[in-house]
């Protein structure tokens, strides 16, 4: 039995060295939970936002995700939600056009996947940004990362497993 014993503490050690530990998910007062990319930069009340993380800047932009919580009525259901985003979006974005929008599960509920590209800034970037919006308990939870159009691919893992580690707590 002694034998095995530092076998074992060789495979843990190189499974935390293959898989490093993150930092524990970021919880908010507003009613959520997320599992934020390690080395990303939180920052509170970006932009009216609840919370904004910010990966290390990558040819003069950081992708980020924001997430923006708000009040509604009761009653409120996320088909409401739906007919608002794609307006919303397009109406705080120049060249906004959206790629689709489909029905998904995020937090155990139902939500609304949302992509669309933009251009925002002096001189023009071409952004991709991808939001999942989901009603709990009289709120809406706004979900939104952004990237550069161009290296939106090496975030978008990122960004899935965000949204997949997000849990609603109120």
């Amino acid at each position: 039995m002694m034998r095995s014993i530092p076998k074992v503490l060789c495979f843990l050690a190189a499974s935390a060295y293959l898989n490093p530990a993150h930092a524990a998910p970021f919880r908010s007062e507003k009613g959520y939970s997320l599992q934020a990319p390690a080395g990303w930069k939180l920052t509170r009340g970006f932009m009216s936002s609840d919370a904004a993380f910010a990966a290390p800047a990558r040819n003069g932009f950081a992708a980020n995700i924001n997430v923006v919580v708000t009040p509604l009525p009761p009653g409120a259901t996320l088909a409401q939600a739906k007919a608002q985003t794609a307006t919303m979006l397009a109406q705080t974005f120049s060249g906004f056009k959206l790629l689709g929008q489909r029905n998904v599960s995020i937090a155990g509920g139902r939500g609304l996947k949302t992509e669309a590209t933009f251009r925002t800034g002096t001189p023009p970037r071409n952004l991709r940004l991808l939001q999942v919006v989901t009603v709990h308990n009289n709120r809406a939870y706004f979900f939104t990362a952004t990237a550069l159009t161009a290296s939106y691919s090496a975030y978008q893992g990122a960004f899935q497993r965000a949204l997949d580690s997000v849990k609603l707590t109120k």
